[in-house]
């Protein structure tokens, strides 16, 4: 049996400390480590609380000690980048700007809101970073990777194993369980039942892993959709007007749901909404208007729908005086 310290890297011959000094005094045993580094084996101790695998961060492990999260550090390339895009339609005789030289990094752990008025081209580049459209010009780059130079197969292989999306209507399979839901994007590993068991516990679930979509309430059905979105732990996570189908308090349990998965995980999420009350829970909000990024402000973890508002009010009225 090897020790391993609270910051150490696992690599697919064996395992290398790190050592970057995390607070000393907690130690995790392992058994064994698969030999492709996708899964390993923990072994219990009396000595030592329970201990579960959480995600992977490239070859880099994070493990959760009671529910708090311990993360190593993953590469520095940022999880979402998108420079100078442009996507444009034709209405009659007329041409849309949809997206006119938009820009945005996403660095890794790291919580962004686009807000937008409906018309601002909010949704139009959330379906650009999910490679579901073509851009006429500029690049969006998923963990390093221009999508513009994937084909089709490529690109659908790439965004189920990189990119998680969470939809308005939860999109969820109704002939499914909630369990089945969870498992359907992931390819069958030696890991899938581990990773699908964390989510279950994770999001609060377990009881209702055996439920059909129609027995779930909406807030659960949203919590089954994020699990699904997270099963191949994607290098980003992006929401498409997550709690615009909850009621106000589900809603909200479902925001603080995905900050703690910042806060906790480092996951990168991107969340496109026109509420503040939703915007606030980001690191980051940037607006929008007419297919262009106007400008963007910082939260400073102040969880107040009205002064995201009244920011969000202020970087129009800055563009309208330009």
């Amino acid at each position: 049996m090897r020790v391993l310290s609270r910051n150490s890297t696992f690599r697919s011959r064996g395992l290398v400390r790190a050592d970057e000094n995390f607070a000393s005094g907690d130690a995790f045993s392992i058994a064994t480590l698969s030999s492709n580094a996708t899964s390993i084996r923990l072994v219990d101790s009396p000595t030592l609380p329970p201990m579960r695998c959480t995600r992977f961060l490239d070859t880099k492990l994070l493990l959760s000690l009671r529910g708090v999260t311990y993360p190593v550090p993953s590469n520095n390339t940022p999880p979402l980048q998108i420079d100078q895009v442009h996507k444009t339609y034709r209405q009659g005789n007329s041409t849309v700007h949809a997206l006119d030289g938009v820009n945005l990094t996403v660095q890794p752990g790291e919580f962004v809101a686009i807000m937008g008025a409906s018309g601002s081209g909010k949704s139009t580049l959330l379906h650009a970073m999910a490679g579901l459209i073509q851009v006429d010009a500029g690049q969006v780059s998923i963990a390093g990777q221009d999508l513009s130079k994937l084909n089709d197969a490529a690109l659908t292989k790439f965004r189920r194993k990189n990119l998680g999306i969470v939809f308005q209507a939860y999109n969820l399979i109704p002939a499914l369980t909630a369990e089945e839901n969870i498992r359907l994007p992931a390819n069958e590993t030696a890991d899938l039942d581990d990773r699908v068991e964390h989510l279950l516990e994770r999001l609060e679930m377990n009881e209702r892993r055996s439920h059909r979509p129609m027995a779930l309430s909406g807030g659960e059905q949203q919590r089954i959709a994020i699990a699904r979105a997270l099963v191949c732990d994607p290098a980003i996570l992006l929401a498409d007007e997550p709690t615009g189908s909850l009621d106000s308090a589900t809603g909200t349990s479902i925001c603080r749901l995905l900050r703690n998965l910042v806060d906790e995980e480092r996951r990168s999420i991107v969340v496109v909404t026109h509420e503040p009350h939703v915007a606030m829970w980001a690191d980051r909000v940037v607006v929008m208007k007419d297919g262009t990024d106007l400008t963007e402000f910082k939260t400073d973890g102040i969880r107040d729908p009205q002064t995201v508002a009244s920011r969000y009010q202020q970087s129009l009225g800055a563009e309208a005086v330009h």
